[in-house]
């Protein structure tokens, strides 16, 4: 699956916008790529570890972490970027938990 994603990338019109981004990016060319391939990492890292939770139990407790995972990393976006808690965000962060209050109600 991350070959045919990278086969995509670089077949596709992404190929002309990265370059561009990068150099518009406010921390620097290299550090964009940085981001970029850890962004791809943590990524994969994160989906490996939900497939071996389905894996070893049950996909309900994976939809269950998943859950409970969203609006940790809302939250963590505010404080690590500095972000205003604006009244989207904070629709969203009360859907989430919605999401995740669901599980144990229904």
């Amino acid at each position: 699956m991350t070959l045919t994603n990278i086969e995509l990338l670089l077949c596709g019109a992404l190929v002309q916008v990265i370059p561009r981004e990068a150099r518009d990016y406010e921390l620097g060319e290299v550090k964009y790529y940085v981001v970029l391939a850890a962004s791809a990492i943590v990524w994969q890292l994160l989906f490996q570890g939900l497939i071996g939770t389905i894996y070893c139990s049950s996909s309900l407790f994976t939809g269950i972490i998943t859950s409970f995972l969203l609006p940790l990393t809302e939250v963590a976006a505010i404080v690590a970027f500095h972000e205003k808690f604006t009244s989207e965000k904070g629709m969203s962060l009360a859907l989430c938990i919605w999401g995740f209050a669901s599980f144990f109600i229904g």
